[in-house]
């Protein structure tokens, strides 16, 4: 049987230039997903930044927050960022749907982070196939489910 594949194009994301001072796009392949703790869901689509260099997903402590998980009952665990920077996060377990698949695997929750990150081990391995192609603004993302 085929297997569904997932196909989001990149996101702009509007930089400045710190030396000419001029704007640009930068485009990133962000991954729009549900989220589920403790049997509840999030309504609403949350755009997760699928990162390449991150091991495991590191979410911002309010998405824990927002489902009425209390943050600090998960196993504290530390994450080295660029330049060796310590972020303090929370491990729990988790269920993420993208468009119709869904899984389970955990996500490490910090009041140090911005971005929803989605990793490598617990969030691409689940699919057969996560595909990055093209560059700039035609760039996108396959999964294959």
């Amino acid at each position: 049987s085929i297997m569904p594949i997932l196909k989001y194009e990149y996101t702009p994301l509007f930089r400045l230039d710190p030396v000419s001072k001029d704007y640009f796009a930068l485009f990133v392949p962000f991954i729009p997903i549900r989220l589920s703790m403790n049997y509840r869901i999030s309504k609403s689509l949350i755009n997760c930044l699928f990162d390449t260099g991150a091991d495991v997903n590191l979410f911002p402590a309010t998405m824990a927050t927002f489902l009425g998980v209390s943050l600090k009952k998960g196993k504290l665990v530390e994450h080295l960022g660029i330049g060796n920077v310590s972020v303090l996060a929370y491990r729990h377990r988790i269920k993420i749907f993208v468009d119709q698949y869904r899984f389970n695997t955990f996500a490490d929750f910090s009041e140090q982070q911005g971005v929803p990150l989605l990793g490598r081990i617990t969030f691409a391995e689940h699919f057969k196939r996560v595909c990055l192609y093209g560059k700039g603004e035609d760039a996108y993302i396959e999964l294959e489910c």
